[in-house]
This record gives C-alpha cells, structure tokens and sequence, in this order.
C-alpha cells in the first residue's frame, strides 16, 4: 500500500526519501523493521527506542523471524502507520548537510567571525556544531554516504537548521555567541586552535623526552682485571 495521495500533494518529507512498498493485503514481518531503519537512516539504538523494543527483540524479530508476521499487535500497527502515512510521523526527518550548508551559507555572508574569519567557512560550519573543523570536509565530500555524521551531530544539525530557517542572521548571530561562550569556558581560542579540544597543561617544552638510547654491550662496564 503506497503512501495516501488523494490529496495530488506529497506527504512525504522532503528529506526523507521516497519509499517504494507495496503491502498490498499481507502482514507486517520482521523484515519490515529493516526496510524501515534503512529507509529511516536510523542506527539500531535509536530506532529501538523510537518503536519502544529492545535490540534483543529487535534480533528476534529481523534474524530469527524475518518473514513471520510481528506477533505484537501494536508494533506493527505501528510499522504499518510509520511506513504508509510519512508525514503524521512523529520520528525525526534528518535534513541532509548540503541542505543545511546551503542555508547557512545565506546568512553566514552577513556576519563576520572573530579575526574577521568569513562564517561560511565549511571549518566554521563544523565547529558551529561542535565538531572539529575537519569534518565539514568529510561531511560534504564529494560521494559522501548520506548520514555520515554522528548521530548527535545530526540531531544538532535538525536544531540548527530550524533555528537558522526561523531565526534567520539573528538565530545564527544567537548561535554563534552560545559557540563563543562554551569555548570560552572551557578555555579554548575556538576561532584560532581550529578545533573543541582542550589543551592539556603541558611543560614549556612540550616535545616528548626520547627514549634513553640503549647501551651498547661492551661498554656499559669497565673490563674486570685478572
């Protein structure tokens, strides 16, 4: 059974991609549940929790049962529901990072970061969500898989983009001071070091002692007199 278009609109999210499934008059079976976390982009820890099951019984389920129909009425009414009506689900719909990059582009060209460093950096981009200044590089590689960022970091990411598409420069002007403040109290010159992570205390010299060079045999000790 497809999704209901009787209304000639697409109730499916415009982030989540389309599915083709035909249910047609059978059950749901365990092999549902994989359709639906593939098709979700979920992980298996968070998709277990969304339908109120445990990985155990998720394994029963897809491994042990995988064409059996769900022997919990509930769940797979749920399944059916999730499936067939997208757009009254209550599950998360990621947005991808280009989508997100691109509407932070917009506003970034309207604001400066400290030492006059352009927003629309994808290395600022990374550290606004509390990455490493690298990993907008992966996020947005070309042929990049879809979902490549953390799961915390894709629910960031959901937040930011709302804000950014509600808020406009003043959200991401907001954002921005938050960033500022939770380097700031961690000790970290964020906009300088590039990156979230703290330095350690270290000596003035902070090059690591090498190792003591092995005696030779021989010359470690004075020969015995006879």
């Amino acid at each position: 059974m497809n999704p209901d278009n009787s209304d000639n609109s697409d109730p499916t999210p415009k982030h989540r991609p389309p599915l083709s499934l035909d249910l047609g008059d059978r059950p749901i079976v365990g092999r549902d549940l994989l359709l639906l976390q593939q098709w979700l982009g979920l992980d298996l820890t968070e998709l277990t929790a969304a339908l109120g099951i445990s990985p155990p019984r998720w394994r029963e389920l897809t491994t042990e049962r995988p064409d059996e129909p769900l022997d919990d009425p509930a769940l797979a009414l749920l399944v059916w529901s999730i499936l067939t009506f997208p757009a009254q689900s209550y599950l998360p719909v990621y947005p991808e990072v280009e989508e997100v990059y691109a509407t932070y582009q917009q506003l970034a060209d309207t604001l400066e970061l400290p030492g006059r460093r352009r927003l629309s950096a994808k290395k600022a981009f990374s550290l606004l969500l509390g990455r490493e200044g690298t990993s907008g590089f992966r996020w947005l590689a070309p042929g990049a898989p879809r979902g490549n960022a953390r799961q915390k970091t894709r629910r960031l990411m959901l937040v930011f983009d709302a804000v950014l598409r509600a808020h406009g420069a003043a959200g991401l002007r907001r954002w921005l001071e938050r960033v500022g403040l939770e380097a700031a109290q961690r000790g970290i010159d964020l906009w300088e070091q590039n990156s979230w992570r703290e330095k350690s205390a270290q000596p003035a010299d902070d090059t690591p002692p090498s190792p003591a060079t092995p005696t030779k045999p021989g010359r470690s000790r004075s020969r015995r007199k006879t």
